[in-house]
């Protein structure tokens, strides 16, 4: 149990170490080149990353919030169809 404290504690201090060299090396980058041309390299990135984080981090979150998500919905269905309220801002 101690040592995988440790070793959970020891992985912290390195992401954040990590985290900070990535922020300082991007800032470095800004300040030479400009966020006008460093721009399309992050959008770019972005559209990497965010997909492996949402699959990452989501899954577990999604099936933990399932029955929520599920009971909201059927609400929401029954609301819709009881109220007659179906119109949308485009109709």
């Amino acid at each position: 149990m101690l040592i995988s404290l440790l070793t959970a504690a020891m992985a912290i201090v390195f992401f954040v170490f990590l985290i900070k060299l990535l922020v300082g090396l991007f800032s470095i980058i800004f300040k030479l080149i400009g966020g006008a041309i460093f721009l399309p390299i992050l959008i770019i990135g972005a559209i990497v990353l965010i997909p492996i984080i949402v699959i990452g981090l989501g899954i577990g979150l999604i099936v933990q919030l399932l029955p929520f998500l599920l009971v909201g919905g059927a609400g929401y269905f029954i609301y819709n169809k009881l109220t007659g309220k179906e119109k949308f801002w485009y109709n």
